[in-house]
């Protein structure tokens, strides 16, 4: 038995065996002058000190100056509490770093029964500390990738609803978005309009001035027209040079005057070359129709606004026509 084991002061046989058994560092102190009286051999192996060595000296040498008066308090309350106590803090190394501990404290009796006493323990929280940072730089990572993915994620739905050349919508998404509308006004019996355009001569103008400069004016159309319509509005490219607006809470008369002013932004709208075209200038064909007068169905409406277009287009171009058949203007 080694010293450390011989001269413990318990009162309890089987005491002894298991303070010099405990994994972690632990001490028994005077209760007045937190002086260790002994320790157990995890404890001279964290202090690199021996038995001997370590007697008789406070605790205190070991916990960082500005510390020592909440050890100390916490040792009093011990005393007073009758019952184990912890708190964190942090102790000394040997080599002078600071490691956190979770210290536990519990007043003992010695032999006599009157000397008050106090075993520490000290459970070394560096492992776990280390394994929480370690943790908690993986849940940023975490985060950090979750937030690319979910941006990612946004990016691939705006694209699968996005025509590429124009940046608007694609006709997947209109029908979508059309199919929804028609049932919700059907359903709480309000207006909705179609208006269905088409770039006029626009064959004729990839013939003189090659598909790079028709792509660039079905983008600079597709800009002017969003910037025209609501953002409740729904504008996407139908197909070809066609384009098509579905306009929530719209009666027909409405949608005419909505059609208009598209067809004099894209009649005013400078453009390369444009002065070349049959008209003298950029123009689109534009059809009206809404529901229910159109139709009560979405593609009944669709195919309404689609024939009023084509009206548009018989009747000389750049001009605005109602499902009705009435030419709302002709320059």
């Amino acid at each position: 038995m080694s010293p450390s084991e011989k001269d413990l002061p318990t009162s309890e046989a089987s005491y002894s065996d298991l303070f010099f058994r405990l994994l972690d560092p632990a001490f028994v102190l005077d209760a007045e002058t937190l002086q260790i009286l002994a320790l157990n051999r995890a404890a001279e192996k964290a202090l690199k000190e021996t038995p001997d060595s370590l007697r008789s000296r406070p605790i205190l040498d070991w916990i960082p100056a500005g510390l020592r008066p909440e050890f100390e308090k916490q040792a009093r309350i011990t005393l007073r509490r009758y019952h184990p106590r912890k708190y964190e803090g942090t102790m000394m190394a040997p080599n002078g770093s600071d490691r956190p501990c979770a210290f536990e404290f519990c007043e003992l009796r010695g032999i006599d029964g009157a000397a008050r006493l106090i075993q520490l323990i000290a459970h070394d929280l560096t492992a776990q500390r280390e394994a929480e940072k370690r943790a908690e730089n993986y849940l940023k990572k975490l985060e950090s990738t979750l937030d690319e993915l979910e941006t990612a994620n946004k990016k691939l739905g705006e694209l699968a609803i996005t025509d590429e050349l124009t940046g608007v919508h694609n006709v997947r998404h209109f029908r979508q978005r059309h199919a929804v509308e028609h049932q919700r006004s059907k359903r709480f019996r309000r207006p909705y309009a179609i208006v269905f355009l088409d770039l006029d001569h626009f064959k004729q103008f990839n013939d003189r001035n090659g598909h790079p400069a028709g792509d660039a004016l079905l983008a600079a159309l597709a800009k002017k027209l969003k910037e025209i319509s609501r953002e409740t509005d729904c504008l996407a490219r139908y197909g070809g040079e066609e384009f098509v607006i579905l306009a929530p809470e719209t009666d027909e008369a409405q949608a005419g005057d909505f059609a208009e002013r598209l067809r004099k932004a894209v009649e005013e709208l400078a453009f390369p070359n444009s002065a070349s075209q049959p008209l003298g200038r950029i123009s689109v064909s534009i059809g009206v129709a809404s529901f229910p007068a159109s139709g009560k169905s979405p593609e009944a409406v669709l195919q309404a606004a689609d024939q009023a277009m084509y009206h548009s287009k018989k009747g000389g171009r750049n001009r605005v026509s109602l499902f009705s058949g009435i030419t709302l203007s002709a320059p």
